[in-house]
């Protein structure tokens, strides 16, 4: 059986710090400022996860993909 690449995504839930005046100006700093990065308390959002099936019908991953090579399985079982 040959293993494949799905793209999926999911969401996660956590707070970061950021310094500010007011809450208000904190969370515009927080939603605009890339730099502050993501939270390192942050959990699994329940029943975020999906398949991207959009990837998958426009890149042709339903038929004639490409299957994943032995480094890339090597890499997911690590």
């Amino acid at each position: 059986m040959k293993k494949h690449k799905i793209p999926v995504s999911w969401q996660m839930y956590g707070y970061v710090t950021v310094e500010a005046d007011t809450a208000q100006h904190a969370a515009e700093i927080a939603e605009s400022d890339m730099g502050i990065g993501l939270p390192d308390n942050g959990e699994y959002v329940e029943a975020s996860w999906e398949v991207d099936w959009a990837v998958i019908e426009d890149g042709g991953l339903l038929e004639g993909c490409t299957p994943m090579t032995a480094d890339e399985i090597k890499k997911l079982e690590d």
